[in-house]
């Protein structure tokens, strides 16, 4: 715990923690936008509203969280590197293992945060906008829940990579090509 709250104190300098939410609040504007502007057309779409709720935002709001991890991840590891702030924690009374954790934990949260805005915007939305009775809680926060977990490869892989380079690019390169051949 204290681990995690020295992590705290340090990812607030970075900028990190207002870095993971902005994705999510994108992804619910964009959810927004779209049924706004396209509600008739998706409605009419020969799917069930549902469907049509969780599919036709979901591209975006995924691709906005594989790039908010990889600038989340590179930044965070980019903090340690600079200045040899890796090597001077280890003559102090800490685990390097306990930080990684913790840094790879914070990620997670942040993570789920951003995924929590983009599926209250969609709740919103199937609530008002859906013909009524064709709105589904459940499957909802199931497609939500298999978003996150479908996100988790790639942060624990950028985790990775971002602690291994003392240099930020690789690791951006590394995600950002990783996130390109997965949409080839």
């Amino acid at each position: 715990m204290k681990m995690f709250a020295i992590e705290l104190r340090k990812e607030r300098r970075t900028g990190v923690i207002p870095l993971l939410p902005v994705p999510g609040i994108l992804g619910a504007l964009y959810a927004f936008i779209i049924f706004f502007l396209r509600k008739d057309t998706l409605l009419n779409l020969p799917m069930a509203p549902m469907d049509v709720l969780l599919t036709q935002v979901y591209g975006m709001t995924a691709i906005l969280n594989m790039f908010g991890i990889v600038a989340a991840a590179c930044m965070i590891y980019g903090m340690e590197f600079s200045g040899n702030a890796v090597k001077k924690m280890y003559l102090l009374p800490v685990r390097i293992s306990d930080m990684y954790l913790c840094k790879f934990l914070f990620l997670t949260v942040m993570l789920l945060t951003a995924v929590c805005f983009q599926y209250l915007a969609l709740t919103k939305i199937g609530m008002a906008n859906l013909p009524p009775g064709t709105f589904d809680l459940d499957v909802l926060l199931t497609f939500a829940g298999y978003s996150f977990i479908t996100s988790m490869p790639v942060l624990s892989s950028m985790v990775f990579a971002a602690s291994r380079f003392p240099n930020m690019w690789v690791p951006l390169g590394i995600g950002v090509a990783g996130f390109l051949s997965g949409m080839a």
